[in-house]
């Protein structure tokens, strides 16, 4: 199997996303270099703010590295943020239940910060920046579902109050504790489907070009529709846009993505009668 470019995944956690994406680069032949921040997605804004956000992210980085990391592993990562990648991605919660020590929890507040990181970091190409994903509520958006062709998720959403219980509310799903090491090539494509159609759902529309697809997946434009159920509801969409990381790669597009877009496109009249 031929290997695609090289790229630089930034990720919030040090078990669930390690996990999730080197399975996905075991199975689909990418090659990813992971770099584990342990800390929200406040903590590397803090560092932004504080640079006006006139800076490489990859240098704030190595001061967003938890302390109590093992010498060699910070080593190996300080390595990976100093080499070059053709494409550099961060993925973090949608974690608006944040509050600084000392302070209580400001929604509103956390909601500007996300936006204002999804609108800096928005380009996987950008060797000083990169593009950013906001999983809704979190990572573990990916195993909320009861099976791989699960036709709740379309609609699922979970409310502002369980937000902090919502690791335990996925742990009740029947897919909820599957071993992501035994997940197959086709499991991980059912879920970018079960994302795909989600996104549609969302949007209130049918995605039938890579160019809508572009569109529609942009850290903003998936974000406007979460904060408009936010706002209206109190509810957030149960979204994983990380999962869409997948369509970056040419191998993915030919293989799979092209597929699902042409399908759409040729029942395209029917598809937007539901809407």
């Amino acid at each position: 199997m031929s290997k695609e470019p090289k790229a630089l995944l930034i990720t919030e956690g040090t078990k669930t996303e390690p996990r999730f994406f080197g399975r996905i680069e075991e199975l689909f032949g990418l090659q990813l270099h992971i770099v584990c921040m342990s800390a929200n997605i406040f903590k590397l804004y803090n560092q932004m703010e504080k640079a006006q956000f006139d800076c490489n992210v990859k240098d704030l980085l190595t001061e967003c590295l938890p302390s109590n990391l093992d010498p060699k592993t910070r080593q190996t990562y300080l390595e990976q943020l100093q080499d070059k990648y053709a494409y550099i991605y961060f993925v973090f919660d949608f974690d608006i239940q944040h509050h600084e020590e000392g302070q209580e929890t400001n929604i509103e507040k956390n909601c500007q910060k996300i936006q204002r990181m999804l609108q800096e970091l928005n380009d996987e190409t950008d060797d000083t920046r990169g593009k950013l994903y906001i999983n809704y509520p979190m990572m573990e958006s990916y195993r909320d579902i009861d099976s791989f062709s699960d036709p709740a998720f379309a609609q699922s959403s979970v409310a502002v109050q369980q937000l902090t219980h919502y690791k335990h509310l996925v742990s009740q799903k029947q897919m909820g504790n599957k071993d992501i090491t035994r997940y197959t090539k086709e499991n991980f494509v059912d879920i970018f489907k079960l994302n795909f159609h989600k996104l549609e759902t969302i949007h209130q529309t049918v995605l039938h070009d890579k160019k809508q697809y572009q569109t529609l997946t942009e850290g903003s434009n998936i974000y406007t529709k979460i904060k408009e159920k936010l706002d209206k509801e109190s509810m957030v969409y149960i979204l994983n846009t990380s999962i869409f990381f997948l369509g970056e790669f040419n191998s993915f597009n030919k293989q799979y993505l092209e597929p699902l877009l042409s399908s759409n496109n040729t029942n395209y009249t029917s598809n937007t009668s539901q809407y």
